[in-house]
């Protein structure tokens, strides 16, 4: 059926439609803890109320599995159908959807450069090389645990490019090869809930989307004054230069590039793999402290 009309708050519906699968997931895992709990029952209670539990379980289990595969279906028509309304407003000269950055490959190509690693190179080339220290306590954590820290990562990058903090989203239902997107839109960084297990992944798709944010925001700055406030805010940050800025605005518009070789994404990946590089135990001991847990 069609629920989105020309005009609908295309980001709201992007949202709801991943919340809204997400429900679906947790429904489901309703039904198979509940068989869990009734075998726990059967073992230690008995008498006609357990028994007719029992007896009826099956057909509540059948109605809550249909109703896990409902709201999915309803959250990835919402996501469709946003899908399209986006693609009809860059038709009619909006600013669409640019979806950026999947992790490895990507569409249109993936050719390395003399300076950028290809596609097959070894994760610590692509991504940086995480310390240990670091993966072993993300290891211990829990998804939201994890995604607490991602968003806090999300803030205080947002603050170093004097950015807007962008809504982050957890995606399950994004490609295996997608980590990350930055949708231009709606300022939105949708990450890839299939991957939350993968600290170097996850934290470099967000210093990555992040650098994405910025690339947009300095391509449509010409006022040199602007520059220097951003980079007297900022002294130590690697924020680009105004030619780099208008090569990444002239990447931004030109869909057909090839994805490898973009500007905006070979600059995008250097970032990711220079904040991994430099990534202490110390900087990740302050970001658990940021997203209110203990290091």
């Amino acid at each position: 059926m069609g629920v989105v009309s020309a005009g609908a708050d295309v980001g709201r519906l992007h949202e709801l439609g991943v919340q809204l699968i997400s429900s679906g997931e947790h429904l489901d895992a309703v039904g198979d803890n509940g068989g869990h709990l009734l075998e726990v029952l059967t073992a230690h209670w008995s008498g006609p109320d357990l028994e007719e539990m029992s007896r009826s379980w099956p057909t509540t289990r059948q109605s809550v599995g249909a109703a896990s595969i409902l709201v999915r279906e309803m959250g990835e028509q919402l996501r469709r159908q946003a899908e399209e309304q986006e693609r009809a407003s860059a038709g009619e000269g909006g600013d669409g959807p640019l979806l950026l950055s999947p992790g490895v490959g990507g569409p249109g190509g993936n050719h390395p450069t003399e300076d950028d690693p290809g596609p097959d190179a070894p994760r610590d080339e692509l991504y940086g090389d995480l310390d240990p220290e670091i993966a072993a306590q993300w290891e211990s954590m829990s998804d939201d645990e994890r995604r607490a820290v991602l968003r806090e990562l999300a803030e205080r990058l947002a603050a170093e490019y004097g950015l807007p903090v962008p809504r982050i989203e957890f995606d399950p239902t994004l490609p295996s090869d997608t980590y990350g997107q930055f949708r231009i839109s709606t300022g939105t960084i949708t990450l890839n809930a299939n991957h939350l297990d993968d600290p170097l992944l996850m934290l470099n798709s967000v210093a990555h989307e992040m650098r994405h944010a910025w690339q947009v925001e300095a391509s449509e700055q010409d006022n040199p004054g602007w520059w220097l406030g951003h980079y007297g805010q900022n002294p130590d940050g690697d924020l680009g230069t105004m030619d780099e800025a208008d090569a990444w605005g002239a990447d931004l518009g030109d869909s057909e590039a090839d994805y490898w070789t973009r500007p905006i994404e070979v600059d995008a990946r250097q970032v990711g793999r220079d904040f991994i590089d430099d990534l202490t135990l110390e900087d990740f001991a302050d970001l658990l402290r940021g997203a209110g847990q203990r290091p």
